[in-house]
């Protein structure tokens, strides 16, 4: 006990001999924090939670590789959400830098705009996005724009990936179109050289044949004429919502000149509209809000004009498998001659085969644009469960965490300070600093710090 006493009886001394170590360092410091607390710019949060539903071709997977596959969709939406295109449409949406016209100025904003951008997972099918600003509306509005631009950027993800299968399709569908008619005229032509040899009743169904065929002749030219268009329409409609700037020179207008003489729902409105904006275009910049109006106008019809056009295309196709399934059935008919069974055994085999693959190749394709066409307005595959709040407290800086923090790490370094100081010192104060040279001690000198009577 005694020994216990004595070495903290030099602890104390040791630290009222050197407090200015703890105290100096420790005021300096802490009024560093203070200071650096009141300056610190003010940053205020707000956070949205988005539930992820998986995509219904992952329930056909078991749980183990269902969840590795949800995954890695999770992982793939932080390369989304900081990627340069991505950050550039939020600062766009935000207003932020509209004035930046060099890439050395834009290239440290959208450093900044990054910073300003935290993603967290939540659950294994849900996500949070934050926006962190010093004015609580762009926070607000910041957290907003992110969860729809990613939404958007994810169906838009999803959407040219179903472009791209359904263009895969119709050039599948086409190629076997294109061999099964080749087949279907080579069994016919063969069935024909023995019309004399059938009934007369046959001899009607040759006649119903041909005109069948003609008239599945006439409707491809109408479907190819309707999905080229299509395909026009949805190109157009784009470049009116991205970069309306592409439409405002003469080469740029060309595609609305071809689009609006085409035979199309509202083409003769289009006509009007396409008609009054060259003209204006001509006169006026792209400023002048005669202009952005007649766009908005054109980019409205243009979506009528897509849906008309959709339904046109469904009734010309719904056509054609009529008349192909009439095809069909005249085919049947003359196969039950004897004669037509006896000779061409191989070139209805070919036939039926052809068929087949055709059938199976449409049926595919129209999986395909189905699922297209959901997944389209499938945005509530991303349900946002925690809208963002106006935040009326700044979350950082935590000025008291700061300050406290500053303190702490103050006193510790002068701790810290004191003890080293006292491992170098060499100065004999006691006598157990004469007793580690194993000396006799032969007299003691007073401190000064007690009286003696």
């Amino acid at each position: 006990m005694p020994a216990t006493q004595f070495s903290l009886n030099r602890v104390i001394s040791m630290y009222r001999r050197r407090w200015k170590l703890v105290v100096f360092p420790t005021i300096i410091v802490t009024g560093l924090c203070v200071v650096g607390a009141l300056q610190l710019p003010r940053k205020y949060v707000a956070t949205t939670t988005i539930l992820v539903q998986p995509d219904e071709t992952l329930h056909q997977l078991d749980d183990w590789q269902m969840q590795g596959a949800f995954d890695e969709e999770l992982r793939s939406y932080g390369e989304i959400i900081y990627s340069r295109p991505f950050v550039m449409q939020v600062m766009d949406s935000l207003r932020i830098g509209v004035n930046i016209r060099s890439e050395a100025e834009l290239q440290p904003l959208i450093g900044e705009v990054k910073g300003m951008i935290m993603t967290e997972r939540r659950s294994p099918s849900s996500f949070s996005m934050t926006f962190i600003n010093s004015d609580p509306g762009l926070a607000k509005r910041g957290a907003e724009v992110v969860a729809n631009v990613f939404i958007q950027a994810k169906l838009s993800v999803k959407n040219r990936q179903n472009a791209l299968t359904i263009q895969f399709l119709e050039k599948k569908v086409e190629e076997i179109r294109e061999g099964f008619e080749s087949t279907t005229r080579s069994l016919v032509t063969a069935m024909m050289q023995n019309v004399d040899e059938l009934p007369a009743e046959s001899r009607s169904i040759y006649d119903g044949l041909n005109e069948v065929g003609r008239s599945i002749g006439a409707n491809e030219v109408r479907v190819r004429s309707f999905q080229d268009n299509l395909v026009r329409i949805r190109s157009l409609s784009n470049i009116l919502r991205t970069n309306p700037d592409a439409l405002r020179s003469e080469g740029g207008k060309e595609p609305l000149f071809e689009l609006q003489r085409e035979d199309l729902p509202y083409s003769t409105e289009l006509r009007v509209l396409v008609t009054k904006y060259d003209e204006t275009t001509q006169r006026y910049t792209g400023k002048y809000p005669e202009i952005e109006k007649l766009e908005v106008q054109i980019l409205t019809l243009l979506d009528r004009m897509l849906i008309a056009t959709e339904v046109e295309l469904s009734k010309v196709e719904s056509q054609q498998d009529d008349l192909e399934r009439r095809r069909s059935t005249f085919i049947e008919e003359l196969k039950k001659s004897s004669v037509s069974s006896r000779i061409h055994q191989d070139k209805q085999s070919n036939y039926e085969i052809n068929l087949r693959q055709y059938n199976e190749m449409k049926g595919r394709l129209e999986q395909a644009r189905l699922k297209a066409e959901v997944e389209s307005k499938g945005a509530d595959q991303y349900i946002i469960l925690d809208p963002p709040v106006y935040p009326t407290r700044p979350t950082k800086p935590n000025r008291t965490l700061l300050v406290l923090g500053g303190f702490g790490l103050a006193l510790f370094l002068g701790i810290i300070s004191v003890i080293v100081a006292e491992i170098f010192d060499t100065t004999v104060r006691t006598p157990q600093d004469i007793e580690v040279y194993e000396k006799p001690i032969i007299a003691l000198l007073p401190d000064g710090t007690r009286e003696y009577r």
